[in-house]
Parts: C-alpha cells; sequence; structure tokens
C-alpha cells in the first residue's frame, strides 16, 4: 500500500510580540535524581538546550537529599542557556508559606534560575506548582512580600482560576490528553479547557498549557494506584498544532508558556530524556517494568521545529524551522486486547487504543519510507515538512528504512518485538528514529 503526503507550509508572525513573551519549559520529576551525579546532571542540561528548551521545572517535595541535589543542579544550569523553575508539589510535601520562602530565597536569585522575559514576566525568577492539598498552606502573597523578584504560575483547576486565587501572575492547565474526568475517552485531545482557563485569567497574567507525547500508568506504591492508557498515537502532532494555532482560534486567545510533560516522568511513560542515565534506585512503583529498555529520545527530537516554531509565533512549521532532518516511528510492545499472564481485566482505556505504528517524518526535501511490521510491507512517501501517518501493527519486528534520491540513507529495527503474549502490562511506546545525512 503506497501514502502520497504533501504538505505545503508557511510562517505567520505577530510582529508586536515582545522578545521573551513565549518560553518553553520541561516538567522534571525531581524525586527521580536521588543518585544523579554531575555528569547526570550535566547530560540532563545539555540535552535540553540543544532542544531549545528554556528550563526545567523541579517538581520538588522535601526528601532529605534534596538540597544537595539541587545545589548540584544549580551549579549546572549557571553555566547553560537552559535553567531551574520551581514546580512545589502540593500533592506529596508539606509544604507551608514559611518553607516554600526559604527554598525561593535560597535559588531564586542563584544564576541558575529561570527568568521570565517579555512583557508579563518583567525577568522575574518564574515559580510553579502541581495542585494538591498543600496548596492552601501557601499564601502567596506573603511569599512575594518575602521573595518579592518572583512570577507565580501554578498549576490550578479550571475552577479554581475563576474563583481566584490571590498572588498569582497566571495558571498552568494540566490537561493535554483525550479525556473526561480524568479518564480515558474515545476521542482526541482538544483546546476546550484551554480557552476556559485562558478566558478566566486576568489579561496581564500569563497562560500556561502542557504538551504531552503518551499517558501510561500501572502505578500502585506510597498510598498510590493508578492505572490508565490514554488515546495517544496522534497526541504530540495534535497537541502541538493546537498550540500553534490557539491564538488564531479566538479572539484574544493567547498562549505564554508551553509546559513539556515530562523529562523524566517514568511512572506514566512521556519521559523525554535518555533513559540511560536513569539509576535503578531512580524508579518507583514498579515503574522499571514498563519503561526500562523503552527509548523516547525521537520525542525529544521531533519537538525542535515546533519548539521554534512556537518561540517565532508561526501558524505551522515551515522547512526552515527544521535544522535536524529525522523521521520517527513508535509502537506499543503488544497488541491491545492482550490479557497478561494473571490480568483479569484490560487496562482501563485500552478498548480506545488502535493497534498502529505511527511515523513522523520531517525533512526539508521529500523522502520515501520502507515500512515493514511483522510480515506486512508498506511504502509510504512523505514531501518536505512535517508530516506523519500511520500503518496497521503486527506481530513481529519492526523495521523502517528511509530512501532519498534512490539512495538508502539510514535504516533501523525496533529494538522491541511485537507479541501476542505478555506477562505485565505495558502500552508504553518505543521510539526509533533515523537522523538523515544523505
Amino acid at each position: 500500500m503506497l501514502f502520497y503526503l504533501f504538505a505545503i507550509f508557511y510562517l505567520t508572525g505577530i510582529v508586536a510580540a515582545a522578545v521573551g513573551d513565549r518560553t518553553v519549559i520541561a516538567h522534571f520529576i525531581f524525586g527521580n535524581t536521588y543518585s544523579h551525579t554531575l555528569s547526570d546532571w550535566q547530560s540532563d542540561f545539555a540535552l535540553a538546550a540543544e532542544a531549545g528548551i528554556d528550563a526545567l521545572v523541579f517538581n520538588i517535595a522535601q526528601d532529605s537529599w534534596t538540597t544537595q541535589q539541587l545545589d548540584a543542579a544549580f551549579s549546572v544550569a549557571a553555566t547553560t542557556s537552559t535553567k531551574v523553575v520551581f514546580s512545589f508539589d502540593f500533592a506529596v510535601a508539606p509544604w507551608t508559606t514559611a518553607s516554600v520562602i526559604a527554598t525561593l530565597q535560597r535559588y531564586s536569585g542563584q544564576p541558575g534560575q529561570f527568568h521570565y522575559q517579555g512583557s508579563k514576566g518583567g525577568g522575574k525568577a518564574l515559580v510553579s506548582t502541581f495542585d494538591g492539598p498543600a496548596r492552601v498552606n501557601v499564601d502567596w502573597p506573603t511569599v512575594k512580600a518575602a521573595v518579592p523578584n518572583i512570577y507565580v504560575v501554578p498549576h490550578l483547576s479550571i475552577d479554581e482560576v475563576k474563583a481566584g486565587v490571590p498572588g498569582i501572575d497566571g495558571a498552568l492547565n494540566w490537561n493535554a490528553w483525550a479525556t473526561q474526568n480524568n479518564q480515558p475517552i474515545n476521542g482526541s485531545v482538544t483546546t476546550v479547557d484551554d480557552h476556559i482557563m485562558q478566558n478566566a485569567l486576568a489579561p496581564n497574567q500569563a497562560y500556561a498549557a502542557l504538551v504531552s507525547p503518551w499517558s501510561f500508568t500501572n502505578y500502585n506504591a506510597y498510598g498510590v494506584t493508578k492505572e490508565w492508557i490514554f488515546k495517544s498515537d496522534d497526541l504530540l502532532l495534535t497537541r502541538w498544532y493546537q498550540m500553534l494555532n490557539f491564538a488564531a482560534s479566538a479572539p484574544g486567545a493567547h498562549i505564554d508558556i508551553i509546559e513539556l510533560y515530562s523529562w523524566n516522568d517514568y511512572g506514566e511513560s512521556n519521559y523525554q530524556n535518555n533513559i540511560t542515565n536513569a539509576h535503578p534506585d531512580e524508579f518507583s512503583g514498579g515503574d522499571d517494568l514498563w519503561c526500562k529498555g523503552f527509548k523516547h529520545d525521537g520525542w525529544r527530537l521531533l519537538n525542535l521545529p515546533f519548539i521554534a516554531a512556537f518561540k517565532a509565533f508561526a501558524t505551522s512549521v515551515a522547512t526552515t524551522f527544521i535544522q535536524t532532518e529525522i523521521v520517527a516511528f513508535y509502537h506499543r510492545p503488544y497488541l491491545a486486547n492482550t490479557l497478561c499472564s494473571g490480568q483479569s481485566q484490560p487496562i482501563s482505556g485500552s478498548q480506545f487504543v488502535p493497534d498502529v505504528v505511527t511515523l513522523i517524518s520531517q525533512t526539508k526535501s521529500p523522502v520515501q519510507l520502507v515500512v515493514t511490521s511483522g510480515t506486512a510491507r508498506t511504502a509510504i512517501y512523505f514531501g518536505a515538512g512535517v508530516s506523519s501517518t500511520h500503518v496497521p501493527m503486527h506481530v513481529g519486528q519492526q523495521k523502517m528504512s528511509v530512501i532519498r534520491n534512490g539512495k538508502i540513507c539510514g535504516q533501523v529495527t525496533s529494538s522491541i518485538v511485537v507479541t501476542n503474549t505478555c506477562t505485565t502490562p505495558n502500552y508504553n511506546a518505543n521510539v526509533e528514529f533515523i537522523i538523515l545525512t544523505c
């Protein structure tokens, strides 16, 4: 079967935008860095800087080792273009006004701290949160009186934003998946909640939206039980195009900050760092069962032209934004209706998941792909720019070759073989890619 996909891309800018008005940051689970070495921190910040990420958002609790690792991370951030934003985790730690003040007084003035520029941020230190019960213990006006040079954009619900939270400068909407009442649905992610929350903010307040490539978990630890697979095969590109076109979708619509979720949340299968840097004790709740051996580096690389386009106020990704030509594919380890050993019922949302291999191309000139899934072989033609499609996923090896001008530019075989049996529920994706040099 032959697919012919062509695209014409154009660039739209907003001349009145101030430099720094659009920022891209990445959510970072700090609790997964217990054994991080200085070399690990250098790798994290270097990879983030290469991707055009302005800051790593440290989701922090109050572990005994937190200060030691924060000091190490800030020492590295001081030397790179990617800096640090604090996200106080109100769901797992008993943060108070006093402890938030103490943390910000220690770090917010350091060279490694990210300062939100542009017409809204004014160069203040960006601060965020992950919502939870401890939120009621933190009074932001008091925090700001003690640490005045901060810009507070916390994670809040729509109802909280509508009710008003004193002392905040914006809000982060934690919704980047096709969901209803935080449960999987058979549909695509929308911007309905983005518009509602952004409209509830004052014009001078920043709106932050989430972009995520995937969401699967089967977590049961520390008193938390959660299991789901959200429909994610088209999620990455769908969400990015929503972000690029959000301003044009309604009068007054705007997105100031995009938070990539995540850099290293292994538990929810959306990590985009180099997982080989993770130490064994940086996994928790059994997430090593569905993460180890599953590569996601390709997702980080696929973000690059979208990050550049977002910062340039473009509504699509012109070839000028593609600096690294890449062709990637990703897939799950087994067919969606497979029940694993001892599994009495399927994972929530698995009934909505199609058995497909997702392919994405970001190139400056056309390419042809030859994709093999099991014994099925498919030829695909992609034009210049960003293109994507699917092929049916079959049991067996997954392979891809990329051809341009009659020459094979690269070949890759997935390290994960698709099966119709399993011992542990796993709807994570493995991402393979080829960087084109021909």
